[in-house]
């Protein structure tokens, strides 16, 4: 016995360990060193089992739920701009910008594109109406240029 303390005492100096420590971090304690207010060199064992406060489990189920949380709240924001687009509510251009946010693109500036059948459907605008608003685009443009 008086051999095994004399060996954790000679390995004790090189790892910065206090020797009366080391059985206990042999049968499975964790050595927690903190700077206390009032002994800055107290050494606190802990049995490994409570270092964490969660089990695996929790954190994966947490971890799941706050996945399922983010999703249904991006489908949410998704409904709420797919249906600022069509709304009565909302003008022309509202409707077009909402669009264009939800798309992440410009409307087109040809008067014939093939892009602007479909904002026409999505906003349930008519051609006619995008059309126009697209005039009503290019107005300031011309006239800032004269």
């Amino acid at each position: 016995m008086r051999r095994r303390t004399s060996r954790a005492r000679a390995a004790a100096p090189g790892l910065g360990i206090d020797p009366v420590v080391i059985p206990a971090l042999r049968a499975g304690m964790t050595l927690l060193q903190g700077n206390p207010p009032m002994n800055a060199t107290m050494t606190l064992l802990v049995p490994k089992k409570q270092h964490s406060n969660f089990d695996e489990a929790e954190v994966l189920s947490d971890y799941r739920q706050r996945r399922a949380l983010a999703e249904y709240e991006r489908a949410q924001l998704k409904r709420a701009q797919i249906a600022e687009q069509h709304s009565a509510l909302n003008c022309a251009d509202l409707r077009i910008r909402a669009w264009e946010k939800v798309h992440g693109l410009r409307m087109p500036s040809a008067p014939r594109h093939p892009v602007l059948a479909a904002i026409a459907a999505a906003t349930q605008l008519t051609l006619a109406e995008v059309q126009n608003e697209q005039r009503l685009r290019r107005a300031p443009r011309a006239s800032a240029k004269v």
